[in-house]
This record gives structure tokens, C-alpha cells and sequence, in this order.
């Protein structure tokens, strides 16, 4: 098994972004119920569904002010896809990896943070599903549990973005045949 942080680890995550994204790594309007449910349901000012390639965080879908990208070593979202699940930072002026974070030193700060991995079929982090605040807080069971299933629910719409892709190309390919081409279909003691 290749492990997070691993140079491998590191090359497989970013081909598998590559397939759910093919680049497009622009906002998305579809995901921004997914990123209110979040929000109001941890009681949040701010939550974010990002996508991470190896130089930037890219802002998929926000709630609150926040800019559309942001650079990866200064993020807590590079962090965050290391983990295997929820990474939670209850005050961050207090952590020692991210109190010097320009995020942090801001006015006003991110204080709290938590983001759950979004973790596609082939085990590899894509991004994160956020929550941010800028007070210190913690979040309850049952918020660290529906962040894990709105998690899902954002790589299941990735994927539900691969399979139109692949009826779209395979649509055109037999539409560039100039016929739509079915397959045979056994017609043994059918009558029409």
C-alpha cells in the first residue's frame, strides 16, 4: 500500500484528480447545496468543497467570503488530505503547524477548521469538505458524522460527473460513424 505523504502516494492522488476533474477545477454550482447543508448544520460562517493539486487549493464551492484559490503549503486543506479522516483543529492560533498560516494571522482569523477527506474509489484524497470559523469551537458527533456523509455525497457526484462524461464520449465517437451502432439483440421466440 502506497501512504499519504509518499512521493508515489502523491503521484497516484494527483492522476486520480485529474480523472474526476479532467482539469476543471473551476467553481460548481451542483456542489453548493452539499456546501450550505455544512454550514448550517455545523453552525459555520464558513465551508468550502475543495480540490488540491500539487501547488494550489482549488475553491469548488463556498459558503462566506473566501477566495477562489488559495496556495497549498499555506492551506489547511494540505494537511487535512493526509489523514484518513475528519482533521479538526479546535484553535489554530494554539497548533503548532498552522498558527504562523497567513489564514490564521489574518484579521479576522480562522480559528477553527475541520475537513473531511474526499476520498475517491481508488482510495486516493481528492480534496476536502470544510467547515471554518473564526472562533474556537468543536464539533459534535453527530456533525463530524454528517460531514462524512456529505464527503460521500460530493465524490459520488464526481462520479456521477465520470459516467456522463464517458455516455457523452462514447455517444460521440458512435455518432462520428455517422449511425448509431446497437448491439445484436437475440430475438429467439419473440414476436414484435
Amino acid at each position: 500500500m502506497v501512504l499519504p505523504g509518499s512521493p508515489e502516494y502523491e503521484e497516484q492522488r494527483l492522476l486520480t484528480l485529474k480523472r474526476y476533474t479532467l482539469g476543471d477545477l473551476s467553481a460548481d454550482q451542483h456542489l453548493d447545496r452539499i456546501t450550505r447543508l455544512a454550514a448550517t448544520y455545523c453552525d459555520v460562517p464558513l465551508a468550502m468543497i475543495t480540490l488540491v493539486d500539487n501547488e494550489q487549493v482549488w475553491v469548488k464551492s463556498s459558503v462566506g467570503d473566501f477566495p477562489r484559490t488559495l496556495v497549498r503549503q499555506q492551506s489547511f486543506c494540505a494537511t487535512a488530505i493526509q489523514q484518513q479522516q475528519l482533521y479538526e483543529i479546535v484553535d489554530a492560533r494554539k497548533d503548532p503547524i498552522h498558527q504562523h498560516s497567513p489564514l490564521v494571522t489574518a484579521s479576522p482569523p480562522i480559528v477553527f477548521y475541520a475537513g473531511m477527506p474526499l476520498v475517491a474509489d481508488n482510495g486516493n484524497i481528492i480534496g476536502t469538505l470544510c467547515v471554518m470559523d473564526r472562533q474556537p469551537r468543536q464539533l459534535s458527533d453527530e456533525q463530524r458524522d454528517l460531514l462524512f456523509q456529505l464527503a460521500k455525497s460530493i465524490v459520488l457526484q464526481f462520479e456521477h460527473y465520470l459516467t456522463l462524461r464517458a455516455y457523452h464520449a462514447i455517444g460521440t465517437r458512435r455518432l462520428a460513424y455517422g449511425k448509431w451502432m446497437f448491439p445484436a439483440v437475440p430475438r429467439i421466440g419473440m414476436r414484435w
